[in-house]
């Protein structure tokens, strides 16, 4: 349990919030039901990570249709803008998000 968890309401805003961005967006976060519905028209990518407590997990990246043409993610390949590109919906409590889509 994360110390500042989301409740629902709090991810079905963000998921509004990032669907409606005019930007490249990367998210990462755990396979998630809601997630998987709302972002069907991204491109999902898995990857095995450690977590907390040396777990291993999979990890799940969906990356919007801007993010996949600014960047040249191929489907068979992986998208090579992961770094520095990550937002982490367990850590964010509210979405910061400028007109321009910019953050």
């Amino acid at each position: 349990m994360y110390r500042n968890e989301m409740t629902d309401a709090d991810h079905i805003e963000l998921l509004d919030a990032l669907d409606e961005n005019q930007g490249p967006v990367i998210l990462s976060g755990y396979d998630n039901d809601l997630y998987n519905i709302r972002l069907k028209h991204w491109r999902r990518e898995e990857k095995k990570v450690l977590a907390e407590m040396g777990r291993i997990r999979t990890e799940v990246i969906w990356i919007n249709p801007v993010a996949v043409i600014k960047w040249g993610c191929r489907p068979s390949s992986r998208c090579p803008a992961y770094s520095g590109w990550i937002l982490n919906a367990h850590y964010i409590k509210k979405p910061i998000l400028s007109k321009d889509g910019q953050g």
